[in-house]
Parts: C-alpha cells; sequence; structure tokens
C-alpha cells in the first residue's frame, strides 16, 4: 500500500496539477485586472467541476441540479455575512456546513433512485432551490438579489490579486482533499457503487450511506465554489443558478473527463472562463454547451484527461 502511494506521488498526474495550479499563481504577475479576476472566475469553476465529479465521475450518481447547491453556498455565505459576521473565516465554514447539512436531507429520499430516475428528481431538486430563492423575497431578495461586504478575512479587506491567490488556496487544499478521499477506503467504496451497486451490498458496502455521504460532501464543495464566487462579485442573484449553472457544471466534468481531477481541474477552469470572454454568444450558451456535450460524449467520451490515453 505504501508503495502504491509512493506511485501515485511520482505520477505525472501530480506534475500536471501542480503545473495547472502554477499558471493560476502566474496570472496576476503578468496580466491585467480583467484577466486576474477571469483567472479567479476560472478557479471557482474548478472547484465546481471537483465537486460533481465526485460524485459523479467516482460514485456514478449523476446530477443534473448541482446549479442548487452552487446557490446555496452563495446565498448562505451572504446571509451569514450579513446577519453574523461579514469575515470570510466564519461565512465560508458556516455556507459549506448548511449546504451539505441541506444536501444531505433532501437527497436521502431520491438517492434510493437510479440512472435516469435519479437524473430527473436531482433536475426537480436544483429546480426547488431556485424557486425558493426568487420566491422567499424577504430573506433572499428574489429577483433583485442581495448584496455581500466586501472579501475580509481575519478582519483584512482583500483585493483582487489577494483575493484571487486566497481562491487559489481554497481550490488546492479541495484538490488535495478529493484526491485523498477518492485514494482511500471511502475512494474504493464509491468505486465500487460506481461499477456494480449489487456487488458492493454483497461485499458488505452501505450503498445507501455511501450515496449519501458522496452526495453531502459534494454538495458541501459546490457550496464553497457559491460562496467564493459570492465574495468575488459582491452581488448574487437567482438568474446567476439557474438550469444553465447546472448545465454548465455536468460540461465541465463531462468535457475534463469522469473521473479525473486533472480533467475537472482543467474543464472547469476552461468552461468556467469561456462564457466570459464571449459575452456576446451568452444568449446562445445554452446552445452551445449542449453542443459540447454531444461533441465529447460521441468523439472524445473520455474528456480532455482521456486524449492521453487514446493515443497510448
Amino acid at each position: 500500500m505504501k508503495q502504491l502511494q509512493r506511485s501515485r506521488l511520482r505520477s505525472p498526474q501530480l506534475w500536471v496539477m501542480i503545473a495547472v495550479l502554477a499558471v493560476f499563481a502566474l496570472v496576476p504577475l503578468v496580466a491585467e485586472q480583467y484577466i486576474v479576476r477571469l483567472a479567479t472566475l476560472a478557479a471557482i469553476g474548478s472547484v465546481l467541476a471537483l465537486s460533481l465529479n465526485l460524485l459523479y465521475g467516482f460514485a456514478g450518481q449523476i446530477s443534473f441540479g448541482h446549479g442548487g447547491f452552487y446557490a446555496l453556498g452563495a446565498y448562505g455565505a451572504a446571509l451569514v455575512a450579513m446577519k453574523l459576521s461579514p469575515d470570510m473565516a466564519v461565512a465560508i465554514p458556516l455556507a459549506v456546513v448548511m449546504t451539505m447539512v441541506l444536501a444531505a436531507v433532501l437527497s436521502a429520499p431520491i438517492l434510493r433512485l437510479r440512472d435516469h430516475f435519479l437524473g430527473l428528481a436531482t433536475l426537480a431538486l436544483g429546480l426547488l432551490i431556485w424557486t425558493v430563492l426568487r420566491q422567499w423575497v424577504e430573506v433572499t431578495g428574489g429577483p433583485s438579489g442581495i448584496s455581500l461586504p466586501p472579501a475580509t478575512l481575519f478582519g483584512q479587506e482583500l483585493k483582487p490579486i489577494t483575493y484571487h491567490y486566497f481562491v487559489l488556496a481554497v481550490l488546492a487544499l479541495v484538490l488535495l482533499f478529493v484526491t485523498s478521499l477518492v485514494n482511500s477506503k471511502v475512494g474504493w467504496a464509491l468505486r465500487a457503487l460506481r461499477s456494480d451497486e449489487e456487488a458492493a451490498a454483497a461485499a458488505g458496502i452501505n450503498v445507501f450511506r455511501y450515496k449519501v455521504l458522496a452526495f453531502g460532501i459534494s454538495a458541501g464543495i459546490a457550496g464553497l465554489g457559491g460562496a467564493l464566487y459570492g465574495f468575488l462579485d459582491g452581488y448574487i442573484s437567482p438568474e446567476t443558478f439557474g438550469i444553465h449553472a447546472s448545465i454548465l457544471i455536468l460540461t465541465m466534468v463531462v468535457a475534463g473527463g469522469l473521473g479525473s481531477n486533472i480533467g475537472a481541474l482543467i474543464g472547469g477552469a476552461v468552461f468556467m472562463a469561456l462564457p466570459n470572454l464571449f459575452v456576446e454568444i451568452q444568449e446562445y450558451q445554452h446552445m452551445i454547451y449542449g453542443l459540447i456535450l454531444l461533441a465529447f460524449l460521441l468523439f472524445l467520451p473520455k474528456g480532455i484527461a482521456g486524449i492521453r490515453l487514446r493515443r497510448a
């Protein structure tokens, strides 16, 4: 086992991850402020992609409603910042915990479903969250949205470049956590669920418990991405977290490569940045995401991460 862990530490995948993080770190040194903001958004996209990749890529549980958990994290952080403490050291952890708990409670009834039935149930769950955000005007501000206080950490307000490095540090921790998790006993149990739930149950794995665990952790990471996004823009509204957000996160994971953290890292960054690079075509984004998904499923089912394997 120790030899296996050492081989993973020496694997090319580790160096690719380090290289991607290094690129993120170099952006503020060579680019203007708009590009820095774009790179920060891309890093948040990688966090979102890692969240769904854990659930779908490793545990085999599809979710068409991950935009709802992205929204819960953003609104949770905003409400904590306004009502309790504006410091991100308080607001973000509380938002993540609230998202995990709500996701575990809301998902428990639907996780006994499988395949497209589960996908439809998660889609309905995401739409339910979005509807509540629009209708609960007294708390969420309704369609008008709400503003967040400036990004503050331990009493110090963060400038855009400092905030970029804060997000990058969070991304590195999430990547380390997810990589460690999928290589642990929990990760092997999740892979067993993805392969065959009946066989996993016969091997003594508590299928339902691991499903809820994967859903809760995945939703918590998505909520973390939402909280980071909220403090980046200083303003959130339900329109940011509609069905297109769930489609975007799914596109990140499928295009990056299911079950690949490198693919999620790259796919999340690329597809989070693209809509902001080509603002003039944003009205066609649903069609574009659909075409991208179809193209990858037909011609490159293993995603970006599978290009090297395909060549081999």
